[in-house]
């Protein structure tokens, strides 16, 4: 991370990791189910329709 601390700076890194920190809490992504992400104060409400297998 410290390449984009100078290509990027300071502020946009600060409010990227809280955001990271509720992608980190999010539950296994199960392709065809209806799941609801939490990022701060908003639900994402999305159906999964890819096929993780494709990226493994």
């Amino acid at each position: 991370m410290g390449p984009l601390y100078f290509d990027i700076g300071k502020n946009f890194i600060e409010r990227l990791l809280p955001i990271a920190a509720y992608i980190f809490m999010w539950p296994a992504l199960v392709p065809g189910r209806h799941m609801e992400l939490p990022i701060g104060n908003v639900l994402l409400k999305r159906s999964l329709l890819l096929d993780l297998k494709r990226f493994h």
